[in-house]
């Protein structure tokens, strides 16, 4: 007796069950993209009912300028290229464009290509708004009249502007992530130096106001300061 081969459409109702539990939407598609299966997360966050997704063309709910970049990972998937994640733009029910993550699972190659993905619209516009905020704030410390430096809470220097450069004749790209503030103070007075920074009696804590000091510049001379 011949025991026919199990189908993609066994093994996907072999692991539905798993698929559904997901809290990510789950298209399954073959090497043309046609839509095998999709679980209840995916239609509940594109809006689309079974019967609108289920064998139609995964490219077909993409927005155009997504459409030929999903076709060729897709066929570099099912030749056995390594995609793991990717971004694609994907037409929700309502009209508008998602922007979602898709991440690539070839459990079911070479008959098909599990896609899990989410909504990343929001996680996208705030790192667009967190970015536009640092490069408002770097403009602004390159600009100050000031000599601005800034350390993390191991004193390795994360900002240092071009006035800082100038008073100690440092570039800034040997001196950010490369020293310490401490090493801009002579040896004798870092520990007296650190304590003033970690307490309040010179202003808030990490930061020094209305204190003159000295600090070692690139040649090895001592500059004034005021803070």
């Amino acid at each position: 007796m011949n025991l026919l081969s199990p189908t993609i459409e066994d093994h996907i109702r072999q692991y539905s069950d798993f698929f559904e539990h997901s809290h990510e939407g789950i298209f399954v598609i073959d090497k043309d993209g046609k839509i095998l299966f999709a679980n209840h997360a995916g239609l509940l966050v594109t809006q689309y009912s079974h019967e609108e997704v289920i064998t139609h063309s995964f490219y077909d709910f993409l927005s155009l300028k997504s459409v030929q970049q999903a076709k060729t990972i897709v066929a570099g998937l099912f030749q056995g290229q390594d995609i793991f994640e990717f971004d694609l733009f994907f037409h929700h029910k309502d009209s508008h464009e998602m922007n979602i993550s898709v991440q690539t699972n070839g459990f079911f190659l070479p008959l098909a290509m599990i896609l899990n993905f989410r909504d990343i619209a929001e996680s996208r516009a705030m790192e667009k708004e967190l970015l536009t905020t640092k490069e408002f704030l770097e403009k602004l410390i390159d600009n100050s009249v000031d000599a601005i430096a800034a350390s993390d809470m191991d004193g390795n220097i994360v900002v240092f502007n071009k006035v800082a450069e100038e008073i100690t004749g440092y570039k800034a790209s040997r001196v950010i992530e490369i020293k310490k503030i401490q090493d801009f103070v002579p040896k004798k007075k870092v520990l007296v130096f650190l304590s003033k920074l970690k307490s309040h009696e010179h202003g808030p804590f990490g930061k020094l106001v209305s204190l003159r000091e000295e600090i070692i510049t690139v040649s090895g001379e001592l500059a004034p300061v005021s803070f």
